[in-house]
């Protein structure tokens, strides 16, 4: 299911069918949050629903979700997760991450509260939905891919100390088109549209490190991963090789 969610008040405000792959529907003044179709979430079907977004305190939309994920894979205990939706947030991203090789951060996303402002007037914040994996520039050599790398967590707590050997990852992304407002004969407005994509297109490439940062191993979206050595300082990277820019709606590490 995908649940409709007012930008403005973060009200919900349906449930709908996910669409195909490659359908693209207008979204102006909305944002979209998935339930994955194997995740069993009640939600609130009234007028008004007493379902929330915000705050993510446990009995929120997004907490529901991911504690359907984590159950739905029994051989995982712990889950965090990241819904993109505001300023804190953004401090969860790393916004000068970079990977072994060299290739630095490119990525579209907003402040967090704990992040170095550029002038006094800066305000912190973000949009939901609006966190994006640049296009690679193909324009240098070699070419500067798109990337955007966690900030660390620790899962010391949570695995008393021990850390954790087996890991899965959870992410959800979209690409928008949008259509400019035209005043001609007959006025045209300017149209936001969300499209429902591959979750695992050939030039996403997402990596895992369980020793923040060292070193990164490829994963699959959903798809077990398990390491030699446990580890306790965990990040996620997503990298962008292709010519379209992806939005990342969310991600989550069970372990």
């Amino acid at each position: 299911m995908r649940v409709s969610i007012e930008l403005m008040k973060n009200n919900i405000l349906q449930g709908e069918k996910i669409p195909d792959i490659g359908e693209s529907t207008p979204y102006n003044g909305k944002y979209a949050i998935e339930i994955p179709s194997f995740v069993n979430v009640d939600m609130d079907e009234g007028q008004p629903c007493s379902d929330y977004v915000l705050p993510i305190d446990g009995g929120d939309l997004y907490s529901k979700i991911f504690t359907g994920l984590l159950a739905s894979y029994p051989m995982y205990d712990n889950i965090l997760f990241n819904p993109l939706l505001n300023e804190g947030d953004m401090d969860d991203l790393d916004i000068v991450g970079v990977m072994p090789d060299g290739a630095i951060t490119r990525a579209q996303y907003g402040r967090g509260l704990g992040q170095p402002p550029y002038h006094t007037t800066t305000q912190v914040g973000t949009a939901p939905c609006s966190v994006a994996l640049l296009p690679a520039n193909k324009s240098v050599t070699p070419q500067r891919d798109g990337l955007l790398i966690t900030s660390t967590m620790d899962i010391t707590t949570e695995t008393a100390g021990a850390g954790a050997r087996e890991f899965m990852v959870y992410w959800k992304i979209y690409q928008f088109e949008c259509t400019h407002d035209v005043n001609d004969v007959a006025n045209t407005p300017a149209l936001r549209k969300i499209l429902e994509v591959d979750q695992e297109p050939s030039d996403l490439e997402v990596f895992l490190s369980v020793d923040d940062g060292a070193n990164y191993f490829p994963i699959g979206r959903l798809e077990p991963t398990a390491f030699c050595v446990s580890g306790t300082k965990i990040r996620v990277a997503f990298r962008n090789t292709g010519d379209v820019k992806y939005y990342i709606a969310s991600y989550a590490v069970m372990f």
